[in-house]
């Protein structure tokens, strides 16, 4: 902590060598070997160590959590927790709380085989009265940074997105919604997220591009689907099963459609 302000940072030891530091709702990625300093913008309260949901009572209704054995993850004592999906549209998962001080110690994102996926695990732990505060805007504006802002989106009503999405999920709200310029592109790009809470799901909207073919595609953890609507394409993404970006991304019909 900085005051009343949480602080977490990271650094990677492999190539590229870089350093990530969030202040609040700020964070900033240095790469040590360019000097180049990338600004972004997250939620205050989002961590990009672990990010689970403060309110397990309204996810109830689409997961069930089960308690497991209890198991030692960077010999510490932790108990398992099962995420199970109650459908198929979500992925289940499984997260280790260590008993003695209930940080997350490891976890596994499942997919609908109930294979891991995706894991983030501790091997050591190492709990100080206080750690060393990076100064975040000194590594902003150190002479030698090539600093390059990602400046933060404006959440825009969906009243004005030019589309509507009639195949949604039991669960999945719209949490958030921006019409942003892409590198290289004249024309906008419209994006709207969904989350149940604990899944998430983007939807992008923008003019037809020949080089992005249609389709399923599927990096990582993460499950895309483009198809085209008139004269643009939908592309819908999110760690979850392929049926669930398919079932929206069919959903999506333009307004003038209708």
């Amino acid at each position: 902590m900085h005051g009343d302000v949480e602080q977490e940072r990271l650094v990677a030891l492999n190539s590229p060598m870089r350093e990530i530091v969030r202040e609040g709702d700020k964070v900033v990625c240095v790469y040590l070997d360019s000097n180049e300093v990338i600004v972004d913008h997250r939620p205050a309260r989002q961590s990009f160590l672990f990010d689970f949901p403060e309110d397990l009572q309204e996810l109830n209704k689409y997961y069930l959590f089960v308690l497991g054995k209890k198991e030692k993850i960077a010999l510490l004592p932790a108990q398992r927790i099962s995420i199970v999906p109650r459908d198929d549209f979500r992925y289940g998962g499984r997260v280790w709380i260590s008993l003695e001080n209930f940080l997350p110690l490891k976890y596994q994102l499942l997919n609908d085989a109930g294979i891991a996926i995706e894991q983030v695990v501790f091997t050591e732990v190492q709990l100080d009265s206080a750690m060393p505060h990076s100064d975040i805007q000194a590594l902003v504006t150190a002479d030698n940074a090539q600093t390059r802002h990602i400046h933060r989106l404006t959440n825009l009503p969906f009243a004005e997105a030019s589309f509507i999405l009639e195949n949604v999920p039991a669960g999945f709200r719209k949490t958030f919604f921006a019409r942003r310029k892409m590198h290289n592109r004249e024309a906008h790009v419209e994006h709207l997220l969904l989350s149940d809470g604990f899944a998430a799901v983007s939807v992008y909207l923008e003019k037809k591009d020949q080089k992005l073919q249609s389709g399923f595609k599927t990096t990582g953890s993460t499950n895309f689907y483009t198809r085209d609507v008139d004269d643009f394409q939908v592309t819908v993404m999110g760690e979850v099963p392929a049926k669930t970006v398919k079932f929206i991304a069919e959903g999506v019909v333009l307004k003038d459609q209708q």
